[in-house]
């Protein structure tokens, strides 16, 4: 196929864009990097593929983007995270004029990977070690539902979903391409431009073995299975939510001819059918999420509408990334608050999360990657070595990996084991221990919370650790200086290790995208604050 012969293109305005490349080839056509823009790029179609609805489609996302965050978003994140149409191109300035394509953000593909590259277990532990851990990949899942809801409230579906257009960075930020396969919805007239792609392990029964060139579907439901599959496959070390074995599916050899006869093994009442044997073990997973599951691939499963929506899941995975808990043996190891004991600890050489940083890891390409507000800041070769993990994630499209100052995703995901204030006086032992009483004092493991990009009008749990030392316990009186910090219990009694809960009520924040609270901390004389910084999505 031959390309359309420009290196000089030009915006809808006329002004001239000067192109370089082509960076990549596809089957629709190429990308070329921009010379004035090196932060985007441009798709230059081949001439085979430019029809008049290309052209309106294209148009359509434009004008109806994704909340800006999601795409213009360099000073806020430092990365991309959907690769959007920003403006359509032309072969000349003015007058008669062709269109050829369209700019769009440039995804840093060193450090976005193809999604099962982070599920895989396999993948994942060669390149990460066990640094990669359960903690991002549920940070992962969150974001992709935050995506994915973001792209619906525009009237658009994802369609294809996969693990090919979805990609996540080491941070757990993700990025979505191909973006211009979408479902699209023409926000003025209201026009409906259809998906013509789809991946067999990622669609649900009613659109299995579907020619999409030759039926117009609806895909809204289908994002919906699409999206379920993607958590799952994150969350429970790549295994597919319909790959089953035993005597009751001995007719169905395939996850898609399994997805079409509704063989979800992991919640299945037929002791004929089980899940495959390498599969973790389905309950570390918390109820609240098992519960959406069953909703998806149960009752869902004949009943598109039953089944949870992008939002659903965004608001249930960001309240148990906040009630997770940490391992005090391998720190690699995270899992859900439900839980009582470390699910991962005493698998051996299977550890999904082995505590050793892998000597590839040098050969990974991990250098700072700053945009102009140095934004970004990807942990060093060094600083992994240092810690054997690279430092924890906060749930939003990406952000800083914290300071050695203190982790500011910790007090957000709450749950943490942590061995301070536990009244230890220097490492004595009983024997050592003076008789007269020592002072109390109120430990704050996390005396800042960060919390990026939420949704507004949603309520979301938080735990907040809190440690007494001296002679305890404590009756701590709890207090917030801002109406968006909900008291759960005003008086808490805390002795050695406790945690105080406060609910965040976004809908009772002000217009403002950044905002502080402060949670005020008093026993007697002793006073202590804890401060939660929060940015919220714009108003729409």
């Amino acid at each position: 196929m031959n390309i359309l012969d420009k290196r000089v293109v030009y915006d809808v305005s006329g002004t001239a864009i000067n192109l370089s490349g082509p960076l990549k080839a596809g089957g629709e056509g190429e990308i070329f990097s921009i010379d004035e823009s090196p932060g985007y790029c441009a798709k230059i179609f081949y001439e085979n593929r430019l029809t008049a609805t290309l052209f309106q489609k294209v148009t359509a996302m434009v004008t109806n983007p994704p909340d800006a965050g999601l795409i213009d978003c360099r000073e806020k994140h430092g990365s991309v995270v959907l690769a959007w149409p920003v403006s359509l191109l032309f072969d000349s300035p003015l007058g008669s004029r062709n269109f050829i394509g369209y700019t769009m953000p440039l995804v840093d593909t060193d450090l976005f990977r193809e999604a099962h590259s982070y599920y895989d277990p396999q993948d994942r532990i060669q390149e990460y070690g066990g640094a990669f851990s359960w903690r991002y990949l549920l940070t992962a899942a969150y974001n992709i539902a935050t995506v994915t809801d973001d792209i619906h409230r525009h009237g658009h579906c994802v369609a294809d979903f996969s693990g090919r257009n979805i990609l996540i960075a080491r941070t757990a930020a993700v990025a979505v391409i191909d973006c211009d396969s979408f479902q699209i919805r023409d926000a003025t007239s209201g026009r409906v431009f259809p998906s013509a792609v789809g991946t067999g392990e990622y669609l649900p029964p009613e659109l299995q073995g579907i020619n999409f060139s030759e039926v117009r579907r609806d895909r809204y439901h289908s994002d919906l299975f699409g999206l379920a599959v993607m958590v799952f496959k994150l969350l429970m070390g790549g295994v597919h939510p319909f790959q089953a074995g035993g005597d009751g599916v001995s007719a169905f050899p395939g996850i898609e001819q399994k997805i079409q006869n509704g063989v979800f093994a992991f919640a299945s009442p037929n002791d004929t059918i089980y899940p495959p044997s390498f599969a973790p073990d389905y309950h570390i997973l918390p109820p609240s999420v098992r519960n959406l599951f069953s909703r998806c691939f149960v009752d869902g499963i004949r009943e598109p509408k039953l089944r949870p929506s992008a939002g659903e899941w965004k608001d249930c995975l960001l309240s148990e990334i906040m009630a997770m808990k940490h391992c005090r043996v391998n720190t690699n190891h995270w899992f859900g608050g439900h839980l009582g004991v470390c699910p991962w600890c005493g698998r051996g050489d299977a550890d999904l999360f082995p505590v050793e940083v892998p000597s590839r890891i040098g050969n990974v390409s991990i250098e700072v990657k700053e945009d102009a507000t140095g934004c970004m800041d990807i942990p060093s070769h060094d600083e992994l070595c240092q810690s054997s993990a690279i430092s924890s994630p906060s749930p939003v499209y990406d952000v800083p990996p914290p300071t050695e100052a203190h982790d500011t995703a910790s007090g957000l995901y709450g749950g943490e084991d942590t061995n301070s204030g536990s009244g230890n006086d220097g490492g004595r032992g009983p024997e050592d221990t003076p008789e007269t009483p020592s002072a109390p004092a109120i430990l704050l493991p996390e005396p800042h919370v960060t919390m990026h990009n939420l949704a507004r009008n949603i309520t979301i749990p938080c735990r907040l650790p809190v440690s007494v030392a001296g002679d305890g316990p404590l009756l701590i009186h709890v207090a917030a200086d801002v109406p968006w910090i909900e008291i759960a219990n005003t008086t808490v009694p805390v002795e050695g290790d406790g945690v105080v809960h406060v609910t965040l009520n976004t809908g009772n924040m002000g217009s403002k995208g950044f905002q502080k609270g402060r949670v005020m901390l008093r026993a007697g004389d002793i006073r202590e604050e804890i401060f939660l910084f929060v940015s919220v999505q714009p108003e729409l």
